[in-house]
């Protein structure tokens, strides 16, 4: 009996992941009825299913094709590998931005938190997202580069700096400029809130927020609007985003908010 490689059994599952599905869902299944589910002919099934009962992931009994506990697994791998894909695409734009992260991270923080993405029918989703965490926070620490609040969340953002709850800012000079001439009036109404502190820094590296214990990290599509927002209460990952917050905040040099 010959033994295919893994790594050619496993380029084969990947190809052939319909045949095991339809295998597991409707085992024991017979080969015309699979040739009939996967459109194919009843020679192609019967090669697959030769080349996969050599691998011990199913078998034939009374002419029909059967799952095994060894599919079964693998099976569960593909849909993991499949699942973990979309993820990854998803959050492109997040895990692109944290290639200059300061401080080491763990990918696994951000593929197990809660994503939330723009579509074509809430493609505000992300920002709506992040208004509603804002909004809810006691203590607001910020990192900003290239997002800024877009005017229909100012009203937002400053209710709940009204309430008199402690935001610490770290802004990148460009950001710091877009705010003063997109909302000259926050800026007014900044520099009377004994309760913010802003610094501009040219170590920013990308947004972020922690808000109370809650880490939020964002990404942007080509025309800089937030399309994806990943947010963990994942206490090492909150440790992370923090350590990050207090190096940009170091680094950075005080901004005396002045009204224009």
């Amino acid at each position: 009996m010959t033994i295919t490689s893994a790594d050619a059994l496993a380029s084969t599952v990947v190809d052939r992941a319909d045949f095991l599905e339809v295998v597991a869902d409707r085992s024991p299944i017979a080969v015309s009825d699979l040739a009939d589910e996967l459109g194919t002919s009843v020679s192609t099934v019967n090669r697959v299913v030769s080349s996969f009962s050599r691998e011990q992931l199913v078998e034939r009994t009374d002419g029909a094709v059967s799952i095994t506990p060894c599919g079964e697994v693998v099976l569960d791998a593909v849909d993991q590998l499949v699942e973990t894909i979309e993820i990854t695409r998803t959050l492109h734009p997040v895990m692109l931005s944290l290639a200059d992260a300061p401080i080491e991270y763990d990918r696994e923080w951000f593929l197990e938190a809660t994503v939330t993405t723009s579509t074509p029918k809430h493609p505000y989703a992300p920002l709506d997202r992040y208004s509603e965490l804002f909004a809810n926070a006691s203590h607001k620490r910020l990192v900003g580069d290239q997002f800024v609040v877009p005017e229909y969340g100012i009203d937002t953002a400053l209710r709940a700096m009204e309430s008199g709850v402690m935001c610490s800012c770290v802004w990148s000079e460009d950001a710091l400029a877009r705010m003063a001439d997109e909302y000259p009036e926050v800026i007014d109404w900044s520099a009377d809130q004994d309760n913010l502190e802003a610094v501009t820094s040219e170590a920013v590296p990308f947004d972020l927020a922690i808000l109370d214990e809650h880490l939020l990290v964002y990404g942007f599509d080509e025309n800089g609007i937030m399309s994806v927002l990943v947010d963990t209460d994942d206490p090492a990952a909150v440790e992370w985003g923090i350590a990050v917050f207090e190096a940009c905040f170091d680094s950075g040099e005080l901004v005396e908010l002045e009204p224009t």
